[in-house]
């Protein structure tokens, strides 16, 4: 997947939308497509680098309702996130990411 990723960010769009003959909407279509992508990727990697850990002393010293703090620090320890296997959906979105380069690097 990696590889289709590197692959999928050397894509010459100009050249791209050019050689396929694309109508207007359609090219329009996929720079707005690109233009959200190009900024989620931004946002997560800005949420990546965020700290994560709460410092729950400092609320017990701040807020007089020291109980919700406790009660909110047992949930978030208790927090058990849930697995989906996702290995089907992911050899789909394989197949269909190979295709679609393998289409765009013909041009």
């Amino acid at each position: 997947m990696a590889s289709s990723i590197r692959a999928a960010a050397a894509i010459d769009w100009s050249k791209l939308t050019v050689s396929l003959g694309l109508k207007k909407e359609t090219i329009a279509a996929l720079q707005a497509f690109r233009k959200r992508n190009d900024e989620a990727s931004r946002v997560v990697l800005a949420l990546k680098e965020q700290k994560t850990e709460i410092d729950f002393e400092h609320y017990r010293s701040t807020l007089k309702n020291k109980g919700i703090v406790n009660e909110a620090e047992k949930a978030l320890s208790s927090f058990k996130p849930t697995k989906f296997d996702l290995d089907t959906q992911m050899k789909i979105v394989e197949i269909v990411e190979s295709k679609a380069v393998r289409d765009i690097c013909r041009i």
